[in-house]
């Protein structure tokens, strides 16, 4: 009736909309009679579908993945549909049917090329960031942006800029979903997110375990450093751990999103993450939240030491975040119940702690309550650390 009340398909500006949103309807005769009454060779976009204007055709999702997968410009007007859906109520199946789509025509390209084309990810990589950020206000949208963001993971490998952005977006959101109200915030504070978001509803805890599996896998592109240790493998790397008699070294390179700033913001701001990692760890069988944990240990103590003197609650945030990496019942009994771990951690703060006259009380603490603790868990894998600490001054 519409089409015909109004003469859609002698509107050129409407054809190639109209296609559009009613693409994820495929299936149904509207959209196969639609076909057969507009003029598709004048629309390059669109000619992929002459070949189902006939009588009973039937346009299958497979063949829109393929014909996406080779046209970067609908694969665009793929992701303006999803962004603009999601702000619509009963975007589900819109959202299903674009993220079902993209997702096979990335395949379709790692198939062919051996990884997704990079003109598609970088189409793709604005929206799905816009999404992955925007879990506090539309959970299913995030829940797109995660589907398409593993994809990516696992059809093709990011640059650092690209990857570190990712990361930081999925942070950001769920950050973000767990204040509340408008809190005041210090402008200088580098390790703490201000709060604009006034009556955001709680995000679920199956929605933020995803999100913290999706930055694990981001952060596995750049894999975890396990090398001999060496003065050359030294100077490469960051934050690192080495453990064990064969002085095998974890870590992650100096460019990783783990050593950014915002990235720690985002973090810092996650609620009960170090929970949440155990969780991720001991329920979902995680292994590799190990490298994670450890590599976090490092690199925040690192941020101490690059902050040293300053002062602020962004200091007392992340001390509280790495006595919870220790502290925590499922990441101590699983880690730092091992001896090797224990001596390893030891030595590391020995190593790169610098304590003066002037070190402030907080840190002192810090620094005493970490050594403490260690010893309480092990007093010979703390006095063995301690030698090593030592010996390495």
């Amino acid at each position: 009736y519409l089409i015909r009340q109004y003469d859609l398909y002698l509107r050129p500006k409407l054809i190639s909309t109209v296609l559009l949103v009613w693409l994820p309807h495929h299936e149904h005769a509207y959209f196969l009679r639609w076909l057969q009454l507009v003029d598709l060779a004048n629309l390059p976009s669109w000619a992929w579908l002459r070949p189902y204007t006939i009588p009973n055709a039937k346009v299958g999702r497979d063949v829109i993945a393929k014909a996406v997968s080779k046209n970067l410009a609908l694969c665009r007007d793929l992701l303006l549909l999803s962004s603009k859906a999601a702000a619509l109520p009963e975007a589900d199946l819109t959202l299903s049917f674009t993220a079902a789509v993209l997702v096979e025509a990335m395949i379709l390209q790692q198939r062919a090329n051996g990884t997704m084309d990079e003109r598609t990810c970088q189409a793709m990589l604005p929206t799905v960031r816009k999404a992955c950020s925007s879990v506090a206000k539309n959970t299913l949208f995030a829940n797109w942006g995660y589907i398409l963001a593993s994809t990516i993971v696992e059809t093709s490998c990011l640059a650092d800029e690209p990857r570190k952005g990712l990361v930081l977006s999925i942070l950001q959101g769920i950050s973000q979903a767990g204040k509340k109200g408008n809190e005041d915030h210090d402008d200088d504070n580098d390790d703490v997110l201000p709060n604009n978001n006034q009556g955001i509803k709680p995000v679920p805890n199956e929605t933020i375990q995803n999100a913290l599996i999706l930055v694990i896998s981001l952060l596995q592109q750049q894999p975890p450093i396990m090398d001999s240790f060496n003065e050359e493998n030294d100077s490469k790397v960051s934050c690192q751990l080495t453990v064990g008699s064969d002085k095998a070294m974890y870590g992650y390179p100096n460019s990783s999103c783990i050593d950014s700033k915002h990235v720690w913001q985002a973090l810092l701001g996650v609620d009960g993450l170090a929970t949440r990692l155990a969780s991720l760890l001991v329920d979902d069988g995680f292994v590799d939240v190990i490298h994670l944990v450890t590599s976090l240990w490092v690199a925040g103590w690192h941020r101490m030491e690059k902050n040293r003197g300053k002062s602020g609650h962004k200091h007392e945030a992340l001390a509280t975040f790495l006595m919870d990496l220790i502290n925590e019942p499922r990441l101590s009994s699983y880690l730092w119940s091992k001896a090797e771990w224990i001596e390893a951690l030891v030595a590391f703060v020995l190593t790169n702690s610098k304590i003066d006259d002037n070190d402030d009380e907080g840190r002192s603490k810090f620094l005493k309550d970490v050594l403490q603790t260690l010893r309480r868990k092990s007093i010979t894998a703390y006095e063995r650390g301690i030698t090593q600490g030592l010996l390495r001054s």
